[in-house]
């Protein structure tokens, strides 16, 4: 696992790179207490699909997967004051980039 933060300010910014064991990214991590709600994109290079969800969270290959899925260069939005999200590649090495506020 990579994490990469920057606290200047009131947005938050970085990076996380995961593989296909689901990790946690929570607001301690990120360098950041106070949260209103997170971004997550998928980067463009990423040949497998990211889930997003509760820390049961699976990338299967079949439809067993759950959480939300985001393809290369797709994101979504999620409104929360405490960041506690898991992340899961169906591939080694997928990277998400998130702001947060």
């Amino acid at each position: 696992m990579s994490v990469k933060n920057s606290s200047g300010g009131q947005v938050q910014h970085g990076s996380k790179t995961v593989g296909t064991t689901a990790e946690v990214m929570t607001a301690a991590q990120q360098g950041s207490g106070m949260v209103k709600g997170v971004l997550i994109k998928a980067a463009s290079a990423n040949t497998g699909i990211v889930y997003v969800g509760s820390p049961n969270v699976t990338a299967a290959a079949d439809d067993t997967n759950t959480g939300f899925p985001l393809s290369a260069s797709e994101s979504i939005f999620i409104p929360t004051e405490d960041l506690n999200l898991w992340i899961v590649g169906s591939a080694a090495s997928q990277k998400v980039f998130w702001l947060a506020r």
